[in-house]
């Protein structure tokens, strides 16, 4: 390995004015948008912002020839620190990747990994067409996608994943190719949720929909997808909100009728676009903050939610003395359905479509202050732990780790069994023999 700033300084003969030193407006600014204040504090001896596939594949060669740690960073949205950025080395920020381009037939759109969610919905709106892609404007769709993705079309879809129809990558050896189903396809497998283990992504191509407006705001058929949070806040303040999508422009419909008929201090149900919700989404996920989002996976009965709830309850008053707090417990459930579309669009995550539907379950927790980051991953840690514990016990614990929900101490890729984990293994030896995704780009979860 060698010393870190001499990668910057090759990266400069070749990148010229891409590459970012400390200090610069463009270093301070890439930094300042990540979502985490954790992630923001993390200051790597140099940036590159390429603006092409040749810039990342120009960047990719250099870092491997030079045997250059780095990291690799989409939309920046992950709450723990080393995910998609490095201290002791090179980030490679792909947010100069932001072409949206909708197929002539209008049946897939090409989007560049740099850009969030918020873009690409607006850019496929005037067409009334969209992406099962993420409910919240500011998120990445790199990330988002390459760890499952979960999405308001989830019920219709599948995992936003399941969408993807082509993933252009730039290896490790700099070689760019194309993964799909005519070419590459154990890669495009194992892009559908293995993470940054293989390559640098910089474009996918995802089917699209036909969409109009919907209805929802801050169930079950097809068309309708559902998020229950229950908040706790500085000063010991609760609550309760339910955020309710249906993807037609139906007003009220029956299968949210009990949530819809309790009384609420507020709300935004409205029928509007997909990107206005997703703005809302924003929002209501504020960046800048010391963030953690950890998870499990649960079955659906009213005796699991139940535990579930207790083992939250027990716990949260410990939180009560962190600055800034705002934690919430919140349930997501994903339908039976969603797991069949694997059939048609095979992915790694180990769901079974002979199984139940599940439940994801979020402990999210905001706060200000450093000093108490040891404290609240501990009292997150033994939520999370005494839920598993609880579920387990009744027996209807899904062995799954959703990666976009997880933290860094959670055996995410383990989840995914360990015939998907062999099948991981393998294609990460085709096509980076050397293992460079492997022990030079610490960030994210590893294969091995």
């Amino acid at each position: 390995m060698i010393y870190p700033k001499s990668c910057c300084s090759a990266l400069v003969v070749v990148l010229g004015s891409k590459v970012l030193s400390p200090g610069s407006q463009g270093y301070n600014a890439s930094l300042a948008s990540y979502y985490s204040a954790q992630e923001a504090a993390v200051h790597p001896f140099c940036i590159v912002t390429p603006i092409s596939t040749t810039d990342v594949s120009r960047a990719i060669t250099t870092l491997t020839r030079s045997n250059c740690t780095f990291a690799i960073r989409s939309g920046g949205h992950s709450t723990w620190a080393g995910d998609a950025n490095i201290a002791s080395g090179v980030t490679i920020d792909l947010q100069g990747l932001n072409a949206v381009e909708l197929s002539h037939d209008r049946s897939t759109v090409s989007v560049g990994q740099g850009n969030r969610w918020g873009e690409v919905y607006k850019a496929l709106l005037p067409e009334n067409r969209t992406v099962a892609g993420g409910r919240v404007a500011e998120v990445g769709v790199g990330g988002l996608t390459l760890g499952a993705g979960l999405s308001a079309f989830t019920p219709r879809f599948g995992f936003t994943c399941d969408s993807v129809v082509n993933f252009e990558v730039v290896l490790a050896s700099g070689e760019v190719i194309n993964a799909n189903e005519g070419h590459n396809a154990d890669l495009l497998h194992a892009l559908r949720s293995g993470s940054n283990n293989f390559g640098v992504v910089t474009r996918i191509d995802f089917q699209t929909h036909e969409q109009g407006d919907i209805w929802g705001g801050v169930p079950l058929d097809e068309y309708a997808s559902l998020t229950m949070s229950i908040t706790y806040a500085a000063g010991g303040n609760h609550g309760v909100s339910n955020t309710l999508y249906y993807t037609k422009p139906v007003k009220y419909p029956k299968s949210f009728n009990p949530f819809t008929d309790i009384p609420s201090v507020s709300d935004t149900l409205r029928t509007a676009n997909f990107s206005s919700f997703a703005d809302e989404g924003t929002a209501n996920n504020p960046e800048g903050y010391r963030a953690l989002l950890a998870t499990s996976s649960i079955g659906s009965s009213l005796q699991v939610l139940t535990a579930s709830f207790e083992a939250w309850n027990k716990s949260v008053a410990a939180f009560s003395e962190v600055v800034g707090l705002e934690a919430k417990l919140f349930f997501e459930p994903v339908p039976q359905v969603a797991y069949q579309t694997t059939t048609l669009a095979p992915n790694v995550l180990g769901l079974d479509h002979n199984q139940g539907g599940l439940v994801i379950v979020g402990v999210a927790v905001g706060w200000t202050n450093r000093s108490d980051d040891a404290l609240v991953t501990q009292v997150a840690q033994r939520i999370v732990a005494e839920i598993d514990e609880k579920v387990k016990d009744l027996g209807e614990y899904f062995d799954f780790v959703y990666l976009n929900y997880a933290m860094d101490w959670q055996n995410v890729i383990g989840s995914y069994g360990a015939e998907n984990v062999a099948k991981l293994q393998n294609v990460s030896k085709t096509y980076d023999p050397n293992g460079v995704l492997q022990s030079n780009v610490p960030g994210g979860y590893k294969l091995f």
